[in-house]
C-alpha cells in the first residue's frame, strides 16, 4: 500500500513539472521570422503543402478569417461557368427533344438512352450548382 501512494505522489509531481514546462514553452516559437505561434505553424507546414492548401492555411489559421478567402473569386467564376453549362445543356436537351424523330431517322435507331443521359447530366449540373452556392456561403 505505501508503494502505491509513492507512485501516486511521484506521478503528481511529474505531471506538475511536465505541465509547468509545457506552459512555459507554449508560446516560445523558434525557427520563424516573426516569432509568433502562427509563424511557427506556417514554418512547419509550408514545405509540405501545395499552393491551394497554403492559401487555406493562411486564411483559416494565419489570418484568422479576417480577410477574403483568396480562392473565393475562382469558386465564384467556376459557379458562373457551371450555371452557363447547365443552361446550355437544358437548351441542347430541348433541341434534342424537339427534333428527336429526325435524329432517330438519321441514326437509324431509337435514341431513348441519349435522352436519359441528358436528364442525368442536367441533374448532376444542378447538384453541382447547389454545392457551389453552399461552398460560397461557407467561404464568405
Amino acid at each position: 500500500l505505501p508503494l502505491f501512494f509513492i507512485f501516486i505522489f511521484m506521478s503528481i509531481v511529474l505531471t506538475s513539472l511536465v505541465g509547468s514546462a509545457l506552459v512555459a514553452n507554449a508560446d516560445v516559437c523558434i525557427g520563424n521570422e516573426n516569432q509568433t505561434p502562427e509563424g511557427f505553424v506556417q514554418a512547419v507546414t509550408d514545405p509540405y503543402l501545395n499552393q491551394a492548401a497554403k492559401l487555406a492555411l493562411d486564411y483559416y489559421v494565419i489570418s484568422g478569417c479576417s480577410n477574403e478567402y483568396p480562392q473565393l473569386t475562382s469558386v465564384k467564376q467556376f459557379l458562373v461557368n457551371l450555371e452557363e453549362a447547365t443552361v446550355n445543356a437544358e437548351e441542347l436537351q430541348a433541341l434534342f427533344i424537339n427534333n428527336k424523330s429526325d435524329y432517330e431517322v438519321m441514326c437509324d435507331e431509337p435514341l431513348d438512352n441519349l435522352q436519359v443521359t441528358f436528364v442525368l447530366a442536367i441533374d448532376a449540373f444542378r447538384e453541382m450548382v447547389e454545392i457551389g452556392h453552399n461552398t460560397i456561403d461557407i467561404l464568405i
